[in-house]
């Protein structure tokens, strides 16, 4: 199974993530690509990492904007069973300087931007781990997404957490 960046732009942001369907018995494969532009004027630093976790599968992958003024762990979460090539529901800009979150779901035109407030939340990766393991559900409810949601399986989700962890410090401290 491959997935692979889709050209196409939707409402000015990045492009969209082509995203074939995984189980959870699947181990952790890559989208391998080179550095990547997108329209916000950032890049990817290569393959995104995907993790499959039943019902979900995370992309994980380290973004720069603005030539490096702004960087960062990114978590996509792509639902399995959307149709079509953009099936990103919720994505994690854990950024240094204006970490973010967004709210998506392609087919209804969803696409809510939130700011994380450093002061009251803390550090944005770690805000990012706990609403994953304690909040993922209704977070996709609020994507609009309930048949994913019902399917979510916290097993799955505990699972695949450790690899997530292991992805992001080996970025962060790579990147200094």
């Amino acid at each position: 199974m491959s997935s692979s960046l889709d050209s196409g732009i939707i409402s000015g942001k990045r492009p969209p993530r082509a995203h074939a369907r995984h189980d959870a018995s699947q181990e952790v494969t890559k989208n391998d690509t080179a550095s990547v532009a997108c329209p916000d004027g950032g890049e990817t630093g290569g393959s995104e990492e995907l993790i499959p976790a039943g019902a979900v599968t995370f992309g994980l992958e380290y973004r720069t904007l603005r030539g490096g003024e702004e960087e960062g762990v990114c978590i996509h979460v792509y639902g399995n069973e959307i149709e079509g090539p953009d099936k990103e529901l919720l994505r994690f800009d854990c950024f240094r300087v204006a970490p973010h979150y967004h709210y998506r779901n392609a087919p209804v035109k969803k696409n809510e931007r939130l700011m994380l407030d450093f002061t009251a939340e803390g550090d944005a990766l770690a805000w990012t781990l706990d609403k994953i393991r304690n909040r993922l559900p209704i977070m996709l409810l609020r994507c609009e997404a309930e048949n994913i949601a019902r399917k979510v399986d916290q097993r799955d989700i505990d699972a695949a957490l450790p690899k997530i962890v292991a992805w992001a410090e080996t970025k962060t401290h790579n990147r200094g």
